[in-house]
């Protein structure tokens, strides 16, 4: 699989190591919170708060990281395609009408 060219990406292995020291990292290398431990002790020596760390994983909320895409998402009945201008086409499946899906956010 090729990947793309600043893209940063972390196997099982990292991530379970990471997490091993309290860091809490997705599977794009997303730093997403901490945990109390070995990370959190060790700073905390060095006279480093933990406030202005992120808060534990199982508090915080992703939103996602919006791109600079022109591509928008449109939809059928059956199916979702993604285009960067204008769409007019029906669904050979459902024979549906594409239309312009609302943002997710």
């Amino acid at each position: 699989m090729a990947r793309l060219a600043g893209a940063n990406y972390h196997n099982r292995q990292f991530r379970n190591k990471a997490l091993l020291y309290g860091l809490v990292v997705d599977e794009r290398g997303y730093h997403v919170g901490i945990r109390p431990g070995f990370f959190t002790n060790l700073i905390s020596q060095y006279g480093v708060g933990t406030a202005s760390l992120k808060a534990p994983a199982e508090h915080v909320f992703k939103l996602g990281r919006r791109g600079h895409s022109k591509m928008r998402k449109w939809r059928c009945g059956c199916t979702n395609v993604r285009c960067a201008v204008q769409l007019a086409a029906r669904c050979f499946k459902c024979g549906l009408e594409f239309k312009e899906a609302p943002p997710a956010w």
